[in-house]
């Protein structure tokens, strides 16, 4: 039984002081980085990438990578990592980037920073004494899944709402609907719309109501021919009616 616990202390020791190794490597030896950027979770990022030093003044940096973001055409986001090295990397700048998709959450976005922090540190990382301590893994991707579309890129939505409120001597009521259909490939893009709304307002006197009654259709279109990446042609259309502007078409 004292065998075991000594032999059981000894690898803990060996463990632990390892640890301390690894510790005592990275705060000695990791570059220093400076993260110039306004909408990242820091934090996190720390927590994930814990491989470097982290530096609140950019002059004593050995690495400023400088974040930004703007909107992609797709409707997403664009996002553009720029690393500028100093002190012994000097000279030595890189700069990747990815473009989310308009459905993406925020913790997806979120992972892919991180995953492209590391692509962009991992070359700087490689010209230290941390190289023994990094690995670098490959995901080898699976075959897409072919998928029929059954609707051939068109979709289909329908709105409705409506209210009512209304004393003993006022009543209103408010309906509006819409419905669209659209189709967005790489040749062609292609909306269309409806909408229609209805409201009524009454005002009850002892001999006599006031009714007043509003009216409006309207309908759009869009047709859109894709010529290559940068051109495109197409032709819109609108068209509607509503009593309350006295349009009749």
């Amino acid at each position: 039984m004292k065998k075991t616990s000594l032999l059981v202390l000894l690898l803990l020791s060996i463990i632990i002081a390892k640890s301390q190794e690894d510790s005592s490597t990275i705060r000695n030896y990791a570059p220093k980085i400076f993260l110039d950027c306004n909408s990242c979770d820091m934090q996190h990022i720390k927590n994930e990438i814990s491989f470097v030093n982290y530096v609140r003044n950019s002059k004593v940096a050995d690495i400023h990578i400088l974040i930004s973001q703007q909107r992609a055409g797709n409707g997403g986001s664009e996002y553009t990592f720029m690393f500028l090295g100093q002190q012994n990397f000097e000279g030595k700048n890189d700069t990747l980037k990815f473009v989310s998709l308009p459905d993406n959450t925020s913790s997806e976005i979120r992972d892919k920073q991180i995953k492209f922090l590391k692509m962009g540190l991992i070359q700087y990382v490689s010209h230290t004494k941390l190289i023994d301590l990094i690995d670098i893994n490959y995901e080898k991707s699976q075959e897409p899944e072919v998928v029929v579309d059954k609707w051939n890129n068109w979709v289909f939505s329908a709105n409705s709402s409506g209210w009512f409120r209304g004393e003993s001597s006022y009543t209103n009521i408010n309906v509006w609907s819409r419905i669209e259909a659209n189709k967005v490939t790489e040749e062609w893009k292609i909306e269309f719309d409806l909408s229609n709304s209805f409201s009524e307002a009454k005002y009850i006197f002892p001999d006599e109501t006031i009714s007043s009654i509003n009216r409006s259709y309207s309908g759009g279109a869009i047709v859109v021919k894709s010529f290559g990446e940068h051109w495109s042609a197409g032709i819109t259309s609108n068209a509607g009616s509503s009593t309350f502007s006295n349009l009749d078409f």
